[in-house]
């Protein structure tokens, strides 16, 4: 019988590049950034908690937007981005097939989300987990984030958690969660100045929301008839819940 070939090469799957803890800073991103435009089969890139700040963050999303990476997770917590690296970044997420977005533990603010929202909101995007934990984000934030989940069918996953949105801001989520279609299986308003006021609206996306299996709503003031009002969600013959912590 005649011998086998040689077997055909299997092509190496794109890999992450992950820098978590490194003591990176804006000198190092140039570097970096240059790494990325040569080298542009990275799907993942991590550089949470360095010290980047603005300028750090702003050299990195320039090498992204010069590269052929097709980024389908970007991770960059507690780095010091600012609200004008918002715009930056808003023209990386314009380009990149983004599935996972973290920016939690940066002072972006309702005026860093109004210029990143755009670029998140193309026809198009990928996006189905945002991270904006402990960001500086109010009620008047919640405005960009309801269109957000008005325009993406595909995001599954929001935290906003420690974010000072108040009773108003859940009330603006909780009526985006409770149009026609609402994607989110996933939120997280944990620490974000709630008290049971805000309660009625939660208890209504409990009972007639289709699509929401996790809740966090720890370490608010809901008190007694907060809970109360959730439990009566709960109840509700449709409701769909899986986790409430």
């Amino acid at each position: 019988p005649s011998r086998p070939g040689p077997s055909c090469p299997v092509p190496a799957r794109p890999g992450p590049c992950r820098l978590e803890y490194c003591g990176l800073t804006a000198a190092g991103c140039e570097s970096l950034a240059a790494a990325l435009r040569a080298k542009p089969d990275f799907k993942e890139l991590v550089v949470s908690n360095n010290d980047l700040h603005e300028a750090g963050v702003r050299t990195l999303c320039q090498g992204l937007k010069e590269s052929a990476c097709r980024l389908e997770t970007l991770k960059m917590e507690s780095c010091g981005v600012t609200t004008a690296n918002c715009r930056d970044l808003c023209d990386v997420v314009s380009k990149a097939p983004l599935r996972e977005l973290d920016l939690g533990s940066n002072k972006l603010g309702d005026a860093g989300l109004a210029l990143l929202c755009p670029g998140l909101r193309l026809h198009g995007s990928q996006l189905q987990v945002l991270w904006l934990w402990e960001c500086g984000i109010t009620a008047e934030g919640c405005r960009e984030l309801c269109g957000l989940l008005r325009a993406q069918p595909g995001l599954k996953e929001l935290s906003v958690a420690s974010n000072d949105l108040g009773d108003e801001g859940a009330r603006l989520l909780c009526e985006s969660l409770l149009e026609p279609g609402s994607p989110l299986e996933s939120l997280w308003v944990k620490s974000c100045n709630l008290t049971d006021a805000c309660c009625p609206h939660f208890r209504s996306v409990l009972a007639q929301n289709k699509s929401l299996l996790e809740l966090q709503l720890s370490s608010n003031k809901l008190g007694d008839s907060g809970v109360q009002e959730l439990c009566q969600g709960l109840c509700q013959p449709g409701c769909v819940l899986r986790e409430l912590w």
